[in-house]
């Protein structure tokens, strides 16, 4: 027990903090399992910014692919590095989705 506290003691001294993983209390989690249960195989992630949302799908274990959209610059070019090395991460071309052309 003694390690437990050395070790969480290191690391909040690191700004961080380690807790048990529980699936259950996991929203990311969650929504990996709602995934594979309709065995879902593609998200479009509309206004996708930076790619938050997509990078916590693939911590989460979603292997399916992804197509971001993204109209904002520096936003998109962001978004482009973040997506490197993934083979099915798509970042289309800038763009906004929408009901109103514009």
């Amino acid at each position: 027990m003694a390690i437990k506290r050395f070790i969480r003691r290191l690391i909040r001294t690191s700004g961080w903090d380690l807790s048990r993983f529980d699936p259950c209390s996991s929203q990311w989690a969650q929504l990996q399992q709602l995934l594979s249960h309709h065995r879902i195989r593609l998200v479009l992630d509309v206004g996708a910014n930076i790619g938050q949302y997509a990078k916590g799908l693939r911590d989460a274990g979603f292997k399916g692919r992804i197509i971001s959209f993204e109209p904002v610059l520096t936003a998109h070019a962001k978004l482009k590095k973040a997506a490197q090395g993934d083979a099915l991460w798509t970042v289309a071309s800038r763009m906004a989705i929408g009901d109103v052309r514009g």
